[in-house]
């Protein structure tokens, strides 16, 4: 018996629950893997192998699993080269897609565009009003297209953090695999998660407002002080006090980004795990019990 796939509205709710029964958690890790984002390149790294783990956890949970954070940090510790490199796969390849997307979609515009001007038909409100159509229309569909490809390869962290024998280099493949057929929900569920977000994020939005003011002044307040205090022991060198005094304001813009990004994390890993989840167990038959065979 094939397991019946679950529709958009069961993998947000069943997401949304499991992102509000293990916050806390949840969220210790994703402040974890989103200050580790100051290091370059190793705390990158070390971000996809937290984010990893959480994913792993929000699997295993749905598969009556239960495998304790440490040991699930380990692996993604483990993986999170592997975890890295998928990730810069999955970058460049949906930048090369836009490109090579962005290339007939130029071919369709432009050269309507020169004609009109050639014409002189500009002064024609009707024929600007469909150039500026037929470009929306060329353009949504072209976004939509990049959108249906990249959303066949959303799922590349979960086979290399769940499956050993997947590295980086065929974690997008193994993506496609999973997710073919199902594409249209999938991108279902991205847009209305993104929907089911928007009243979560306003007051988290206002509470770093908040936070940020007062970095802003406390940043401005230290780096006048140290670069008072660097000038002079360095005698006044303006490159030395200049990066003294903007460092703190810097901080200031970019640790309330990723506070946000560390609070709604969870909520996409298990949005994430729980697709990973319905596809293989519609696929590869994950949960099914076997009946048994008298000998």
């Amino acid at each position: 018996m094939v397991t019946p796939p679950l529709n958009v509205g069961n993998i947000l709710t069943l997401a949304l629950q499991i992102y509000r029964q293990r916050f806390w958690p949840y969220l210790w890790l994703s402040l974890q893997a989103h200050l580790w984002l100051l290091v370059p390149v190793y705390g990158w790294a070390k971000c996809s192998g937290l984010l990893g783990a959480i994913a792993r956890l929000v699997v295993q949970q749905l598969r009556g699993i239960t495998e304790p954070p440490q040991a699930a940090v380990a692996i993604g510790e483990k993986k999170m080269w592997h975890l890295f490199g998928a990730g810069m796969l999955y970058s460049v390849t949906a930048t090369i897609l836009l490109g090579l997307l962005a290339l007939p979609m130029l071919v369709l515009t432009v050269p309507l565009g020169e004609m009109l001007t050639r014409t002189q038909a500009w002064a024609n409100p009707w024929m600007t009003l469909g150039f500026v159509l037929w470009v929306l229309l060329v353009a949504a569909g072209g976004l939509f297209l990049w959108a249906w490809l990249i959303c066949h390869l959303l799922l590349y962290p979960l086979p290399v953090v769940m499956e050993d024998e997947v590295t980086y280099d065929r974690s997008l493949a193994r993506s496609w695999q999973l997710i073919q057929g199902s594409v249209l929900r999938v991108q279902l569920v991205m847009v209305l998660g993104i929907l089911l977000l928007m009243p979560l994020q306003i007051p988290v939005q206002i509470v770093l407002n908040v936070l940020q003011t007062f970095l802003l002044v406390l940043a401005s307040t230290v780096g006048l002080m140290a670069g008072m205090v660097v000038s002079m022991l360095t005698g006044g060198a303006e490159a030395v006090v200049g990066v003294v005094m903007v460092a703190p304001l810097a901080l200031a813009f970019v640790i309330p980004p990723l506070l946000a990004g560390a609070v709604f994390a969870p909520f996409w890993q298990a949005v994430l795990a729980v697709i990973y989840h319905d596809a293989c167990c519609c696929r590869e038959g994950w949960g099914l019990v076997l009946p048994a065979v008298d000998a």
